[in-house]
């Protein structure tokens, strides 16, 4: 499993061995580079602000805002205090949990019965949605596929997410899962601080982890009786409520652009073709629901598990529901717990063959999203590297405390934020207002040559930052710049509008 952590963060190690401080630290497609620029300005604000004070994401003077997440923060302190950047920090500790992550998943899969969980394990992480069948069938032209159209989500390890994310999850449910006896209190009570800690961190996946250990709760009120179950139910829902009451209820309430931002972060509600696209191999844990809920503790947590998950996915306002689905390789666990002795048990036959069927197509989703990474290293492009004279022009700007807007290309307006500490017309899809269309006017200027001069005026620009290397505009080639950084150039706005 460390291998299969070690293959996920490859493409990572390479970009920073090609292309050192070059390197964003964000080998994928350029709106997820977006998304990395984002959390880089989080933390560089909350290090010095002590939260995410000021949306430089969009070109509007906006309302001081009041986002605080902890593990943005250690990383914000963390760059300041040793001069790493953020991505080489963030690379680090994903590669320190790693370890968190492979032991609790052996943990967990062996209380559920798998007492050789090493091929399980192996198809948990490696194994996807079915999504990109979906997307391949709509390439071919078939028809009759649309309704099956649910998320790729990235979220396979090998392309996403082994930092803190699904180490605590899994740890919650392995808590939950200790020998009940008598008394669940105990174990309630650890997994309660293991959700905190996770609400604290990555509160999206907080509601399907609080409905599991509600759903066992009933499971084990059948057992027990109500009486010995609420004490340990009320501290599993009371140790994670402040932090998922901060996030859902106050942060709205006193920070309109946060509003704003959870409000857009949606994921429309799925078809049941699209549910059980998504879900992959989890839709052999549904079926495999009577087995787990006849089985241990370990068992029926993985049953509650994969109800919840459904039950969060259909929650009306739930922001970005796909971001459940990181919870994946937990519902893989659960389908070999459900399938795997019996499969063992039985001559090689029709159900074997429908078992090694659905495992391929849910491990064509690692490959299928891994290589945007290889093509990304590739490339060694814009946004995924920035040249050296991007960097300087960043740092230069970042001292200009000027509070100006800076006008430049969309896939490098995310980099100027986090980076150059300036205002950008265009920086984040979810932050920026009105990104849509701030977004063909940015290109407009850049890559059809159209006259920037209502831009600059609209939004008060100040700089101008152009990659020569990528082409100039015409508009700009009779400008002297202001600064040069070899092949990056920074304009005085004022010398346009003259």
């Amino acid at each position: 499993m460390l291998a299969v952590v070690l293959l996920a963060e490859a493409p990572l190690i390479a970009g920073f061995a090609l292309g050192g401080r070059s390197f964003t630290g964000s080998a994928t497609a350029a709106k997820y580079v977006a998304d990395s620029a984002q959390h880089e300005l989080w933390a560089d604000q909350m290090a010095r602000h002590g939260r995410f004070l000021e949306n430089l994401l969009t070109p509007e003077r906006t309302p001081p805002g009041w986002l605080l997440n902890p593990l943005e923060l250690a990383l914000g302190l963390g760059e300041r205090l040793t001069g790493l950047p953020y991505a080489v920090l963030n690379l680090g500790a994903e590669l320190l949990v790693a370890p968190l992550l492979a032991v609790a998943l052996v943990v967990l899969a062996r209380r559920a019965g798998l007492r050789r969980p090493a091929l399980p394990l192996l198809v948990a992480l490696l194994a996807g949605s079915f999504q990109p069948l979906v997307l391949v069938a709509r390439h071919l032209g078939l028809r009759g596929w649309s309704h099956l159209s649910g998320v790729g989500v990235d979220n396979s390890p090998p392309s996403a997410g082994t930092w803190l994310i699904l180490p605590l999850a899994v740890l919650t449910l392995i808590f939950l899962a200790g020998p009940v006896r008598d008394d669940p209190t105990s174990g309630f009570r650890r997994a309660g601080v293991a959700l905190g800690v996770e609400t604290a961190v990555y509160p999206f996946v907080a509601p399907a982890l609080w409905l599991t250990g509600a759903f066992y709760a009933l499971l084990l009120t059948r057992r027990i009786g109500w009486r010995r179950v609420l004490p340990g139910l009320t501290w599993f829902t009371v140790l994670p409520l402040g932090p998922l009451l901060y996030y859902a209820v106050v942060l709205p309430a006193v920070d309109p652009e946060f509003e704003r931002f959870s409000r857009l972060n949606y994921v429309p509600i799925f078809g049941l073709g699209g549910l059980l696209t998504s879900l992959g191999l989890g839709v052999a844990t549904l079926l495999g629901l009577p087995r787990l809920l006849r089985g241990n503790e370990a068992q029926q947590v993985l049953g509650c598990t994969a109800v919840a998950v459904v039950v969060a996915l259909y929650l009306p306002r739930h922001p970005d529901r796909s971001h459940i689905l990181y919870l994946g390789p937990v519902l893989v666990i659960g389908a070999f717990a459900a399938w795997w002795p019996e499969l063992r048990a039985r001559p090689v036959g029709r159900r074997h063959v429908l078992a090694a069927l659905a495992v391929a197509a849910a491990l064509v989703s690692a490959p299928y999203y891994y290589r945007h990474r290889i093509e990304a290293l590739r490339h060694r492009a814009a946004p995924a590297f920035l040249t050296a004279g991007d960097r300087a022009a960043f740092s230069w700007l970042a001292r200009q405390h000027d509070g100006g807007v800076v006008l430049a290309r969309t896939d490098m307006g995310p980099w100027v934020a986090a980076r150059g500490r300036h205002r950008v017309i265009v920086g984040h899809y979810l932050w920026t207002h009105d990104w849509s269309d701030r977004t063909k006017e940015v290109d407009a200027v850049f890559g059809k040559d159209a006259d920037p001069r209502p831009l600059i005026s609209r939004f008060g620009v100040t700089w101008v930052v152009i990659d020569t290397e990528r082409g100039t505009p015409g508009w700009a080639r009779r400008i002297s710049p202001a600064r040069r950084f070899d092949s990056t150039v920074v304009l005085a706005a004022r010398q346009l509008t003259r």
